[in-house]
């Protein structure tokens, strides 16, 4: 009996030690970060790269939800967002950071030709698309997605070329990993390998993270037109949705995005124009509200950015790195007599 005693004390002093040393959410996707982010420096440049692989999904969907208190079915539809967004199931998708620290501009255009990846087995995979931004001079901190081919293998490097001290640089996935790279031939030149032929096509800019505006000049889109105001977010009021007709565009922005936070997609809906409310019933409205990871990171805070009379930029408060593929959005609004609507 003494022993049985003694027995059940040591594992309940293991079951003990074992529950305060248990992982949280958090902590998961600390580790899987770790263990997919590969850095190096350049000359007057640093440049770390993160891989989002399909290992990250699960812990970061679970501190996502408990951060957010979403219900079950929310998670599920995150997860499948977060997937779709970031092309999990296609692509390899990569957060590519620039640190330019120089005097000089960083130049590394045109992008596409500066970078390869390469698998374990000596396959060379050219990009899918990339960050224009990357083809723009560079200062400070520049950071953008790029997507190369799904791969089979799951130890890789990515070969970045014109960092100024070796001619080649490679990350190396996951970082406890190491590739072995192609041995020299008799002319001491590494021999030529198949490139993976693949459509160059330039994603949207998520620019530059420094919190003051580009020293670089950036070209214009025809479409957007430079931010002429900015207004930080401030709490809205409720409001009568009966009489919205009477609001003013920055009103009705302004409600749309706070119920958007708050979840109540029907007031959203009675926000949207007549031409989206005859192209989404209210259930295939709210279901691509409810999926838009862009409702998370608005509950961190945002600001709203004026472009021009009928379009506005919503810019999200997230400092998570993996979230700022999803951290703009830009809003259309139609008037309709002195009716201000949503254009979605």
């Amino acid at each position: 009996m003494r022993s049985l005693r003694l027995t059940l004390a040591f594992l309940i002093l293991v079951l003990c030690a074992t529950a305060s040393f248990a992982l949280t959410s958090l902590q998961e996707v600390n580790m899987v970060l770790d263990k997919w982010t590969s850095f190096h420096w350049g000359k007057d440049c640093f440049v770390w790269i993160v891989h989002y692989s399909e290992d990250l999904v699960d812990p970061w969907v679970r501190a996502e939800s408990e951060k957010q208190g979403m219900s079950p079915k929310e998670g599920d539809l995150y997860r499948q967002t977060f997937v779709d967004e970031l092309k999990m199931n296609e692509t390899e998708a990569f957060l590519f950071s620039f640190y330019s620290f120089g005097q000089n501009d960083m130049d590394m255009s045109p992008f596409s030709d500066k970078i390869t990846l390469r698998t374990k087995s000596g396959k060379i995979s050219a990009p899918l698309s990339h960050d224009p931004s990357f083809d723009l001079p560079m200062k400070g901190v520049v950071q953008g997605i790029v997507f190369f081919p799904k791969q089979e293998e799951r130890a890789f490097s990515i070969i970045v070329k014109g960092l100024g001290i070796e001619t080649e640089t490679s990350f190396f996935f996951p970082m406890d990993d190491q590739i072995i790279l192609p041995e020299k031939n008799d002319l001491g030149k590494v021999p030529k390998l198949p490139v993976t032929k693949a459509e160059v096509i330039v994603v949207p800019s998520m620019g530059s993270v420094d919190e003051k505006p580009p020293l670089q000049k950036k070209p214009v889109s025809e479409d957007i037109i430079p931010a002429e105001k900015s207004e930080a977010f401030t709490p809205v009021p409720e409001v009568d949705l009966d009489s919205v007709g009477h609001l003013s565009k920055d009103d009705v922005l302004s409600t749309f995005i706070a119920r958007w936070v708050e979840g109540d997609y029907a007031a959203m809906y009675d926000l949207l124009s007549s031409e989206s409310r005859g192209k989404y019933s209210q259930n295939a409205f709210t279901a691509s509200a409810m999926q838009s990871p862009f409702r998370l990171v608005l509950q961190n805070g945002y600001e709203i950015h004026w472009i021009d009379e009928f379009q506005a930029e919503v810019v999200a408060r997230t400092d998570l790195m993996i979230m700022k593929t999803f951290k703009r959005k830009i809003f259309r609004m139609v008037e309709t007599g002195d009716v201000w609507r949503i254009s979605w």
